[in-house]
């Protein structure tokens, strides 16, 4: 028995790691690009002196359209995730469930997933209640 559950650790760990080294180089990446923020800027600005002016002029206008349209969803889902984290909080906190902090965080992380990602952490929440308490309580 000792097998499969080393078995079962491995096969959560491996998707884990995988998920922690994407979320590393997607930071790094991203600190990268606001650190040269500014030489990105100047760079696509000068495409307007350039021979790429004609599609410059066309697409510049909607890409800022795009990009602020997905600033504000960004923002949004942001607004989201923290009411639900914190309701979730209050709620565990009433309930006396243990593990608060971790399952807030999960929830957190969780509500950033769109559509999807509250019924997901929120089902580690449940998940953990069941296990605490009976079933009947849990619901």
């Amino acid at each position: 028995n000792l097998v499969s559950v080393g078995t079962a650790c491995s096969g959560l760990l491996k998707p884990a790691a995988s998920l922690l080294y994407t979320g590393l180089i997607s930071f790094i990446f991203s600190s990268l690009l606001l650190f040269d923020l500014p030489g990105i800027t100047e760079g696509v600005a000068s495409l307007r002196r350039s021979r790429l002016r004609r599609p410059y002029e066309e697409l510049a206008p909607k890409l800022r359209t795009f990009g602020k349209l997905v600033g504000q969803g960004t923002q949004v889902q942001a607004l989201i995730a923290i009411v639900n984290t914190v309701l979730t909080t209050l709620g565990l906190f009433v309930l006396k469930i243990p593990g608060t902090r971790f399952l807030s965080l999960v929830t957190l992380v969780c509500s950033f997933i769109p559509v999807a990602g509250v019924f997901i952490g929120e089902s580690f929440s449940a998940a953990d209640e069941l296990s605490v308490r009976d079933a009947p309580a849990a619901l």
